[in-house]
């Protein structure tokens, strides 16, 4: 538990690892009687209020990357990190530091002793999660740096997460929605879908990609029920597309800017989608249109977000993806590159729907070599059984090695010169891979 013998940022850091261990999930209602008793900090912010199974990381920072070039400071909270904690507070494209870090941390374990002193007759001693922990650390951070613009990620899910203390954002935002987290979320895609909407808020504009019409109708729903203002942008709204060196350029149809020729850096297809959502906020949020739609694509083009198809190394490409969803926006990237010459590395969690990702990144046959590797800890997959279940879908060879950074430099001698190699599964393989390159 607390203690103030906790003396810099890395120490604190290790604490808040690991809370797991220790906390157990609170209530809602405890949450945000600790939410008042920090004075409700940032609440009064421009907040933007983004949920999802897929993209939300990258449509905050798409919108962090549009209003940070035109002028607005912004204050950005996302999740999960991939090397360090300090990556999920950000001001502009700027890591929260490290001592601000700490001293807020300071600060707000101070004020979880004293609310606890004054529960009299409390069932238990509160002690926030280490998601709401982050989040009351952000938005004491954010309130003290006196930002404009907050923008928030949820994490698992929207109706129950912390940032869904907040009681007025200027908008919300859900990206793509697919099958994950269903230990938490439900086993269905509108259960899943009912709490990702549980983040609208009464008459705040609601920007959306529904994907199909199961998840339309739970958003339509919930927003008709709150008198929420809706915006779909759909997959017939982003159009025809062109590669161009380590680039994509495709026309997005938005209801605010009409067809606008937009420009990402990098090569992954499925950026599209989330870059058209973060246009069309900027369209709900900039009712008297201070920022341009040239500047708008301007910003668009430069936004660069760590672990999204990002090339590491010479065509070695680090993605995310760690779903059933994200393995087919990851595959279709894949495909559209066109070449069979491709080594992948793959790891993954246990608690993921691993057999169906697997399946999928062989049946394409797009993967010359196949490479695995495991994951330290008690959530990773284990070599053997990840092997098996290779071997149900594929006839090819599956190399394995113990360690990820063995693996993965390994990987890269054996990548052919005309070939392309990539690493994906999971956010801890790209977190370990990504640290590794970092140094």
């Amino acid at each position: 538990m607390w203690h103030n013998k906790i003396k810099n940022f890395k120490e604190a850091e290790e604490y808040i690892l690991g809370i797991p261990k220790f906390t157990k999930k609170n209530t809602m209602e405890d949450s945000n009687l600790f939410y008042q008793y920090l004075g409700r900090p940032g609440d009064q912010k421009k907040i933007i209020h983004v949920a999802g199974t897929n993209g939300k990381g990258s449509v905050c920072a798409f919108l962090n990357q549009i209003l940070s070039e035109n002028g607005y400071s912004v204050g950005m909270f996302t999740s999960p990190h991939l090397v360090t904690i300090k990556e999920r507070i950000r001001f502009g494209s700027s890591m929260v530091l490290e001592e601000t870090f700490y001293s807020t941390f300071c600060s707000v374990m101070e004020q979880v002793t004293a609310f606890n002193q004054k529960r009299v007759g409390a069932n238990y001693e509160y002690h926030p999660t280490f998601f709401e922990l982050l989040f009351f650390i952000t938005m004491v951070i954010f309130q003290e740096a006196d930002v404009e613009f907050i923008i928030l990620e949820t994490g698992l899910g929207g109706r129950y997460d912390a940032t869904n203390l907040i009681l007025n954002p200027i908008a919300c935002v859900i990206t793509k929605i697919g099958m994950d987290h269903m230990e938490y979320l439900g086993d269905t895609i509108d259960q899943i879908a009912f709490e990702k909407a549980g983040i609208i808020k009464e008459r705040c504009p609601v920007v959306f990609y529904s994907g199909n019409d199961i998840v339309k109708n739970v958003i339509e729903k919930r927003a008709s029920y709150l008198h929420a203002p809706l915006h779909e942008v759909r997959q017939q709204d982003i159009l025809q597309y062109k590669f161009r060196d380590k680039s994509i350029d495709f026309c997005f149809n938005s209801r605010y800017y009409g067809y606008v020729t937009l420009s990402l850096h990098g090569v992954a297809l499925y950026q599209r989608q989330n870059a058209a959502l973060a246009v069309e906020t900027i369209g709900v949020i900039d009712g008297e249109k201070r920022i341009s739609i040239q500047k708008i694509i301007q910003a668009v083009s430069h936004m660069k977000w760590d672990g999204r198809m990002e090339e590491i190394l010479p065509e070695v490409y680090l993605d995310g993806a760690h779903n059933e969803d994200g393995i087919d926006a990851f595959l279709e990237t894949v495909q559209a590159g066109g070449n069979t010459h491709n080594l992948l590395l793959f790891s993954v969690v246990k608690d993921k729907n691993y057999s169906a990702m697997i399946q999928k990144l062989v049946e394409k046959d797009l993967f010359e070599i196949i490479a695995i590797t495991a994951i330290p800890g008690d959530r990773g997959l284990s070599l053997k059984e990840m092997e098996k279940t290779f071997k149900q879908y594929t006839d090819k060879q599956v190399i394995q090695y113990n360690n990820p950074i063995d693996a993965f430099h390994r990987c890269v001698e054996m990548k052919a010169k005309e070939g392309k190699m990539y690493v994906v599964g999971s956010l801890y393989l790209a977190g370990l891979v990504k640290g590794e390159n970092n140094d």
